[in-house]
């Protein structure tokens, strides 16, 4: 413990709070006192991996300590899930002596993917992002990309709410570095949107879907097909926050355009009619 205390910082007051976490997780070890340890020990691995870093051989302590608290709990999904996160940290901590493994990571992430594994690619995806971190960054470009696979993941799962936080991440990136008019931004803010949307998150969909309208109506014109679609989306949010009349104008306008554009037989075009119709009968019921 003495030496670890010594490799700690940043304060006195930090360091001696974190050896009074893992003298105490230790007692209460002892004393069987299997549940208030798991909470010590949780506790600690989160101080030490922000001190120390992710998969520092003192954040492996801490985890292992906490198997041993969760085992004497029979929690064996818990145990299951922090034996992972031990050989995936130990793993991370590995790879500056092994260049190939980021390479091996992002071609397992994307078989997993491609096999519709998505939970299991979720975790390839997290371990990549964690390596990259450390390796290039946290702003390098490879970051985002990866973040944006993750998202794919997530949604895939119906995870909208995560995925949506992943995507805000990178538009605010892209919003920094490309412009937020530029239509690869738009393009995502789009994305984020609808993961907002799925998410039940109304309000927050329809302000990010009118500064998507409002930056591809001045990059694209009035009528082109990503505006059509802007409008669609942001009436359907519109709709989910109960706002009919203002919905019925963009989901009308959607109409009116993928039927010039696609035709009246067109998915898409079908799409926006159901929801119309739908609009329109709620809106003469109001009268």
């Amino acid at each position: 413990m003495e030496s670890l205390v010594k490799a700690l910082g940043p304060s006195e007051e930090e360091v001696a709070a974190l050896s009074r976490q893992f003298k105490h997780g230790g007692e209460l070890l002892a004393a069987k006192k299997y549940a208030e340890a798991e909470s010590e020990y949780r506790a600690a691995a989160k101080a030490c991996q922000a001190k120390l870093g992710l998969s520092h051989p003192t954040v492996i302590m801490c985890l292992n300590n906490l198997v041993v608290a969760l085992k004497a709990q029979g929690k064996q999904e818990d145990v299951d899930s922090v034996v992972r996160e031990v050989q995936m940290l130990v793993e991370h901590a590995q790879v500056l002596d092994d260049p190939a493994y980021l390479k091996r990571l992002n071609e397992r992430a994307a078989d997993l993917a491609k096999a519709g594994k998505w939970a299991d690619a979720e975790k390839e995806y997290l371990t990549i992002l964690l390596v990259l971190s450390d390796l290039r960054g946290r702003d390098h470009p490879e970051i985002f990309s990866n973040r944006l696979k993750l998202a794919g993941v997530l949604a895939k799962q119906g995870k909208h709410a995560e995925a949506a936080e992943e995507y805000r991440v990178v538009v605010a990136s892209y919003g920094h570095s490309l412009g937020t008019e530029n239509p690869g931004t738009l393009r995502l803010q789009s994305v984020l949107a609808v993961e907002l949307h799925q998410a039940g998150k109304y309000d927050e969909a329809v302000a990010e879907g009118r500064a998507v309208l409002d930056g591809r109506e001045r990059v694209l014109g009035a009528t082109h097909l990503h505006v059509i679609e802007s409008c669609f989306n942001l009436g359907l949010s519109l709709a989910g926050l109960g706002k009919v009349e203002e919905s019925f104008g963009f989901v009308k306008r959607a109409l009116d355009g993928w039927t010039t554009q696609l035709g009246p037989e067109h998915a898409e075009t079908q799409k926006a009619r159901r929801l119309y119709e739908a609009l329109k009968a709620a809106l003469e019921k109001t009268k």
